[in-house]
């Protein structure tokens, strides 16, 4: 028995209008990025790419796993109905990778929706395998709050396309091929920056200003010919795509374009992937938390979309340093390796000794940041530890104590080393004795603190800052404490992520 996948297509099938495409936007692959993660399911776990389910008998007897194909689907508007009622029908082990946010329409927030039929889809692979795969932490928290627990990020399969535990980039000090991995945005806030190179379309909506191949198309040409017609320099940008824009409808020569280049740039995720797993040097523009949830997991190059008005080519180049990257990726392999093994997956990948998952520091500020708020507003808009380092030098604050031992400690700890400010010390009040230590730092109790003639207090806790200055007043005489109040909180949480 062997597995199969279904899903999106591993070959670029635009069906030629949009209103066929809105029928069934999950199989009509109309995005070479997400022909690419179907491939390298094929390629990992040699399996079949199934797209006729006309003899259920037949897929049953052959196959015995499904690997589903998606990429962006949590979101409300993304409805995979025909798959959930065929899974049911073929009753077998499904296993779900490469799930990520969509935030195209709301950028960079976490109070995602997630449609019916994606959450029937996630109930059927938590009944059949132990772990649901997604792309990072910020997908694993909106799972979690909808009620998915066996949630763990493991980033896109897509990265792993050579199937070794090493990956190396191949730097070079002159770039002389440069490449843009074009996406419409970086049109309109970018231009000045990119009309110096070769322009790489990577979807539909490329493909019908690239080129004349859409032209019948008039619900995707208009509302394409509109957003450029919207730009401040509507026919230069459309003129210079025209000298230098390429299109390439197959996927092998999308990617082999990539390959004739030695230096990519720009906000296609994919397109940046394909490039740093064929060793060239990539740098990724986040312009939403799709984008940004894969380039921090991985530690891949980014610069934010909106920086790159005032951007020049030598500062992307600059950013070009995959010694990060390098050491992440063995990390995340070995725990992919771990997801396989758990979910009793037969594999092509190089298997490397392992003795678990590897969960850094940073994925456990991050996921317990995340997995301990009720979110309802767009917070990552907020630098929570730049607020604490604000707090401390409009107060000329030179010793201090930090309330509350948690995640967000560790990221200030690392913010403010080199800083000429003093930690005298961690409290929490469930200590008893002063003997704990946190990451270096002696944690003591209030009680003590107060005794220490500490009088500064940073407050980062779960209860909230006037819970615990209502506790302190009931230890020590609460005119003592000079307390920095901090509202926004990220406690660790004590369920298992």
């Amino acid at each position: 028995m062997k597995a199969m996948t279904i899903g999106i297509s591993p070959y670029y099938n635009y069906p030629g209008t949009l209103e066929k495409w809105n029928t069934n936007n999950t199989e009509y692959a109309s995005n070479h990025g997400g022909s690419l993660i179907t491939r390298a399911i094929m390629k990992e776990f040699n399996a079949d790419y199934v797209n006729d389910f006309s003899d259920i008998a037949t897929l049953k007897n052959k196959y015995d796993t499904c690997i589903m194909a998606l990429a962006t689907h949590v979101h409300e508007a993304r409805d995979v109905s025909m798959y959930v009622k065929l899974l049911k029908k073929l009753n077998m082990k499904v296993v779900i990778v490469s799930l990520g946010v969509s935030d195209y329409l709301n950028n960079n927030q976490l109070n995602i929706k997630i449609h019916s039929s994606i959450k029937a889809l996630l109930n059927l692979a938590q009944e059949s395998s132990n772990w649901i795969g997604v792309r990072g932490p910020y997908t694993a928290h909106i799972l979690s709050k909808n009620g998915f627990k066996n949630v763990v990020p493991i980033g896109c399969p897509t990265v792993f396309w050579n199937m070794k535990p090493e990956i190396v980039i191949n730097t070079k000090k002159e770039y002389n091929n440069p490449l843009v991995v074009y996406q419409e945005n970086i049109a309109k806030d970018g231009f000045e920056l990119i009309k110096q190179f070769n322009l790489l379309g990577q979807d539909f909506k490329d493909e019908v200003i690239f080129t004349d191949n859409l032209q019948n198309d008039i619900s995707l040409r208009d509302f394409q010919r509109s957003f450029y017609q919207n730009l401040e320099n509507p026919q230069e940008v459309l003129q210079y795509i025209t000298s230098k824009g390429i299109f390439q409808k197959n996927f092998d020569e999308w990617f082999e374009t990539i390959k004739k280049h030695d230096f990519i740039f720009g906000p296609r995720l994919h397109g940046v992937i394909a490039s740093l797993i064929q060793g060239i040097p990539a740098v990724l523009t986040t312009r939403d938390l799709r984008t940004k949830e894969l380039a921090e997991f991985f530690n891949i190059p980014s610069i934010e979309h909106g920086l790159l008005d005032n951007t020049q080519f030598n500062d992307i180049v600059m950013l070009a340093n995959f010694q990060k990257f390098e050491l992440t990726y063995q990390q995340r392999y070995k725990n992919y390796l771990s997801f396989i093994a758990e979910n009793r997956l037969d594999t092509n990948l190089e298997v490397v000794k392992n003795t678990g998952f590897i969960y850094t520091i940073k994925d456990q500020e991050t996921t317990n940041q995340l997995n301990s708020m009720n979110i309802s507003e767009n917070f990552f808009e907020k630098d929570i530890v730049d607020n604490l380092i604000n707090i401390i030098m409009d107060n000329n604050l030179k010793s201090f104590s930090i309330w509350g031992l948690n995640a967000l400690s560790i990221n200030f700890l690392e913010r403010i080393n080199g800083m000429n400010i003093k930690i005298n010390f961690f409290i929490d009040t469930n200590l008893s004795k002063c003997e704990q230590t946190f990451f270096g730092q002696t944690v003591y109790t209030i009680e003590d603190a107060i005794k220490m003639n500490e009088t500064d207090i940073v407050i980062i806790s779960e209860k909230g800052s006037e819970k615990m200055i209502e506790y302190a007043s009931k230890v020590v005489d609460i005119k003592k404490i000079n307390f920095y109040k901090h509202d926004i909180i990220y406690p660790i949480s004590d369920e298992k992520n």
